[in-house]
């Protein structure tokens, strides 16, 4: 009896430990980057949602320049990430422009430009290597090659 009782257990426990997160980095963390310039500002929001070896990646840019706004621009992709310790791997696959909450005063290819760039800038680096620089329940401090640091909090 003890014996059936610890095989129906151990899985049942391991299972529990990957669905409560196994790996800390499990869940959804969240970064957010305002730039601004004098006749310009734009701010970031970007949302990594970290699975078992799969993740979901979206950033919500705003702009505003002179009389030009842009309101929740989406980029979205889908991917994977592979943790060895401190060294954190990210592969982004399928890159899109999800779309546009609001625009006012910006030319519709104008606004077509600036999503085109927008995802250049991910297709054209879609493997990322990080060095985890901290990493708690609520907060993941990543560095990546450049030595750009970037803090998430969990959401």
């Amino acid at each position: 009896m003890p014996r059936i009782f610890l095989s129906l257990l151990l899985p049942l426990l391991f299972v529990s430990s990957l669905l409560r997160g196994g790996d800390t980095l499990l869940g959804t963390w969240t970064t957010q980057r305002t730039l601004s310039e004098p006749d310009m500002k734009q701010r970031e929001v970007e949302t990594v949602r970290f699975l078992p070896g799969t993740l979901r990646f979206e950033l919500r840019v705003d702009l505003e320049k002179g009389p030009a706004k842009i309101q929740g621009l989406k980029l979205g992709a889908n991917g994977l990430w592979k943790r060895e310790g401190e060294l954190l791997v990210i592969v982004l696959q399928e890159i899109r422009v999800e779309g546009i909450e609001d625009s006012k005063g910006i030319n519709p290819a104008s606004l077509k430009t600036l999503a085109r760039e927008l995802r250049q800038r991910y297709l054209s680096d879609p493997i990322r290597i990080y060095h985890i620089q901290a990493l708690d329940a609520d907060k993941l401090v990543l560095v990546d090659s450049r030595g750009e640091s970037k803090s998430y909090r969990r959401e």
